[in-house]
């Protein structure tokens, strides 16, 4: 649970900069989110004890690149 909750601050985060910087977006409620694919990185901090793969990997990042148009591209970071 709190590696999901890291990875959306962390994406609310960088999607915060990259909107600044002025993608197209598609109109409120629609998805994809904006018109044209986007790549934004993120760093991913986790337990090897806690984590079964990597975050690059899970169905849940496909899911969302897939639903929003946003290429989320993890740096991974081991602790312990």
């Amino acid at each position: 649970m709190k590696r999901v909750l890291l990875v959306l601050l962390a994406t609310m985060v960088v999607a915060g900069t990259v909107f600044a910087a002025g993608p197209t977006l598609n109109p409120p409620g629609t998805y994809p989110i904006v018109t044209s694919p986007i790549e934004v990185s993120a760093v991913a901090v986790y337990l090897t004890i806690e984590s079964s793969g990597k975050l690059q990997e899970s169905p849940l990042t496909k899911y969302l690149e897939d639903k929003t148009g946003i290429h989320i591209k993890f740096r991974d970071i081991l602790e312990g």
